[in-house]
């Protein structure tokens, strides 16, 4: 009876000193009543929604911020606005504290209080010190070019420039040694600019933060994998090998150059590396960039191979589908009914060129897309040009009704599978519209991204 009445007292008296306690977010957006509000976490540039929440008529609200969830920046989503604006929102740091804080609309992040938390009071506190520090070092410089050396001014400025220099020194000193032990040190020096001298001549400044640009980014931290800091700091580094004096060709091959960097830098950490490529790959692929698709394709497919991630898994096979259908590439033959009830051949098609359109009636883009294609295709004199376009509708209904309201003439096929479909999966179809022009040989000469592209390839052919 002793050891029974032992038992008892442990599991029902200690236990709950055992358990963890979930943390309370506590916050009041003025002017947002009766609104829903969104809570998310971070994964490179990828968010998960773990929560959600109504604020009351003063625009206060709670959320329960789950004991076992791991530190990292937290993002809260206003849901209103539509599909084509940018949803307000504001980002914290969540690291086992309880957060209460005030701000109002519209202006979020620039009207935000700080109530409750070490973690975000530092957090906000340096990112308006930051941004306020470095455009005053940058508007400062910048009076190099209107004032020389022997202007009287020009010492005052120049002054102004290494105070600021100093104290922004001291303030990262002051962080390494009263603040280490918080995330969102991770996060600040992370974050740190590679600020310059003022004796940095003009024409060398553009050199000098390329080559210093990471000095302060630690690739192996793994906390760092819980913002957007890697794909972030890799966008805004690539960023600067824009060229706008470039063609498509030459600017592919700076973009290359700097992805390069960033790649090899982060190899150190696979999960950060995976986060960059998978961010680019997506980015790229928005803008019809194949060479530096391509590129990351053959270069870094054997490290994505390495991991173990099933993220990692879909872009290995993603980037193989950049390679294989890459320009110069034959594309896989294909025989399916039309909606004229042929059956259309690829392979047996003796077209001089042919484009191939991947599409569907429900994506919006493809339905702006396609009519200007047949006004560029109606407005051929030279008939050389065949085109087929291959639904990935799952109903015959819509993918016909559509066919019909674009009086569509040319051949319309689909076998109702969508995604599934052997040539949506033969093609490595990740998005509609996908568009492919081939010549008689079945090789890609063009994936033109809008109906002016192909226009610019077609007058390149002689296709008028």
């Amino acid at each position: 009876m002793y050891k029974l009445f032992l038992f008892l007292f442990i599991v029902f008296m200690v236990s709950p000193l055992l358990a963890q306690e979930n943390y309370l977010f506590e916050a009041k957006i003025s002017n947002l009543p009766n609104t829903k509000v969104y809570l998310f976490n971070f994964e490179g540039d990828k968010n998960l929604l773990l929560d959600s929440a109504s604020t009351d008529l003063a625009g206060s609200f709670k959320l329960s911020l789950k004991a076992n969830w791991q530190p990292g920046i937290y993002k809260i989503e206003i849901g209103i606005g539509s599909q084509t604006q940018r949803p307000y929102s504001f980002n914290f740091i969540f690291n086992g504290e309880n957060i209460k804080l005030s701000t109002k609309m519209p202006d979020l992040v620039e009207s935000m209080q700080i109530i409750t938390s070490d973690e975000n009071e530092l957090y906000y506190s340096f990112n308006k010190y930051n941004t306020n520090t470095i455009n005053q070092l940058s508007a400062i410089f910048q009076l190099k070019n209107v004032f020389t050396e022997d202007d009287s001014f020009y010492p005052v400025f120049k002054s102004r420039y290494a105070l600021l220099l100093s104290q922004y020194q001291e303030y990262f000193d002051s962080i390494m040694i009263f603040q280490s032990n918080s995330y969102a040190f991770h996060y600040i020096t992370a974050n740190r600019f590679p600020v310059f001298s003022f004796s940095t001549p003009l024409t060398e400044v553009q050199t000098y933060i390329l080559a210093h640009y990471f000095d302060y980014m630690d690739f192996i931290d793994t906390k760092l994998l819980r913002t957007d800091i890697f794909t972030s700091k890799a966008f805004s580094y690539i960023q600067m090998y824009r060229n706008q004096s470039l063609n498509k060709s030459a600017q592919e091959a700076e973009f290359n150059k700097a992805i390069d960097i960033v790649l090899t830098k982060a190899s150190v950490n696979k999960k950060a590396q995976l986060q960059i490529i998978d961010y680019l790959v997506r980015g790229f692929e928005m803008v019809g960039m194949d060479a530096v698709l391509t590129h990351i394709a053959n270069n870094y497919i054997k490290d994505i191979g390495c991991t173990d991630i099933s993220a990692g898994k879909n872009l290995n096979a993603k980037l193989e589908g950049f390679t294989k259908m890459a320009l110069g590439k034959t594309v896989p033959d294909f025989k399916m009914n039309c909606a004229d009830k042929s059956v259309y051949s690829l392979y047996q098609s003796a077209a001089p060129y042919t484009l191939i359109i991947f599409w569907a009636s429900w994506c919006p883009h493809c339905l702006v897309t396609l009519p200007e294609i047949k006004r560029v295709y109606d407005g051929l004199k030279n008939k050389s040009l065949e085109i087929v376009t291959i639904s990935i509708d799952t109903s015959a209904t819509e993918w016909r009704k559509a066919i019909n309201d674009g009086d569509y003439l040319w051949k319309n096929c689909c076998d109702l599978k969508g995604w599934d479909g052997p040539e949506a999966i033969n093609y490595y179809l990740s998005a509609t519209p996908s568009i492919f022009l081939v010549d008689r040989q079945k090789k890609i000469i063009a994936k033109p991204m809008s109906a002016e592209e192909l226009l610019l390839k077609l007058n390149e052919l002689g296709i008028q």
